[in-house]
């Protein structure tokens, strides 16, 4: 979950963050475009960005949260 200033939390606004992936905790950047139906709080897909299991790659799913 990450809590950012609600001027941040606009529908349709990029957003760069930094995140920790994997068991290796490799620091990685993220830029992501908000969806239109955007709410705060309501948590936002990231296709291909989570754990790898063999071949297939999940999705991370991500809380943003108004200041």
């Amino acid at each position: 979950m990450f809590t950012l200033p609600a001027s941040n939390l606009v529908p349709g606004r990029r957003i760069r963050l930094r995140i920790r992936r994997g068991f290796s905790n490799d620091l990685v950047t993220v830029e992501i475009t908000l969806p239109p139906d955007f709410i705060p709080g309501k948590p936002v897909r990231l296709r291909g960005l989570g754990k790898r299991v063999g071949p297939w790659r999940g999705d991370l799913y991500l809380k943003l949260n108004s200041q």
